[in-house]
């Protein structure tokens, strides 16, 4: 189950992540983006990125992980990267889809 107070601890993480990426990567991101996220994250809670891992390799929240998918979708990826998402995903509604129909028959 989400949390709303999941999403404000997920800013935190979310601005140390893009305290680590190149300023080119970060300046594509929109600017008002950027300072919700400044102002609605939780100042009591603190989260350092682990140097010597990777990114898909840190322990993050799972709230993280959808923001930053949201955050290379809108503003990172090329057309081709969200063509290849689009389809992905429209390949899993399929895929659900199928298995609700065989579940419920």
């Amino acid at each position: 189950m989400i949390k709303e107070s999941n999403y404000l601890k997920a800013y935190v993480e979310i601005q140390e992540i893009l305290n680590h990426m190149p300023s080119e990567e970060v300046k594509k991101i929109d600017p008002k983006f950027l300072e919700m996220i400044n102002n609605k994250k939780d100042k009591n809670y603190n989260f350092k990125l682990d140097n010597t891992k990777e990114i898909k390799k840190q322990k993050v929240l799972r709230e993280t992980k959808i923001i930053l998918a949201y955050i290379f979708f809108n503003y990172l990826a090329t057309d081709k990267e969200k063509e290849i998402i689009n389809k992905k995903f429209k390949e899993d509604i399929i895929a659900e889809e199928k298995l609700k129909k065989e579940s419920y028959s």
